[in-house]
């Protein structure tokens, strides 16, 4: 294996352990009137409305035996049965009041999962898919990725990918637009590294 993928997985497994918790519990940055509450594992989150009722609802995720299990109200919503590592389960709240999930994970094959939900006729509906972003970029395989910042109505996400020996980091925007997030723009922004 070429000494650069050991190095960066090294470095990235050291990031997990040695940084503050923050860091990897999915603290990102809002304004504009966004709101943003991260989940730890086991713990009951109650600050945003996420079905729609105008009553905060309380969500909560457990991540045992490589199995990510997210909860609304006590009900089983999302499971990710081939979970690696969990990056975050957060939940966030537009300036316009629209709430919606966000989970970031690794699977078994080393990959990006997850994306955006959004509480849509009873269940939790992917809006934003985290690992599509690669899909645009031939041979790239997704690692890392999730949001990046949210801003009034607007949602920045991100995704770290592998294409070849280099490496890429795809982002795009989205607004909330026709009762759901929408891209800004059709392209995607690519910088290579």
């Amino acid at each position: 294996m070429p000494f650069a993928i050991v190095l960066a997985g090294v470095l990235a497994i050291a990031l997990v352990v040695f940084a503050p918790k923050a860091a990897y519990a999915g603290d990102i940055a809002t304004s504009g009137g966004a709101k943003y509450y991260g989940i730890e594992s086991g713990k009951v989150c109650k600050k945003v409305d996420l079905t729609g009722n105008k009553k905060k609802d309380k969500v909560k995720y457990t991540f045992k035996s490589k199995k990510l299990t997210v909860y609304v109200n006590g009900k089983k919503s999302l499971t990710f049965s081939k979970a690696k590592y969990c990056n975050y389960v957060s939940v966030f709240k537009l300036k316009n009041g629209k709430a919606f999930l966000a989970v970031s994970l690794v699977n078994k094959k080393g990959l990006l999962d997850g994306g955006v939900y959004q509480y849509k006729s009873g269940k939790l509906k992917k809006v934003i898919d985290f690992a599509a972003l690669t899909k645009s970029q031939k041979g790239a395989k997704s690692t890392f990725g999730g949001l990046a910042s949210i801003d009034k109505n607007t949602v920045h996400v991100y995704c770290e990918a592998k294409q070849g020996k280099s490496y890429l980091n795809i982002s795009r925007d989205y607004t909330y637009k026709s009762k759901t997030l929408k891209p800004v723009k059709k392209s995607l922004q690519v910088s290579r590294w």
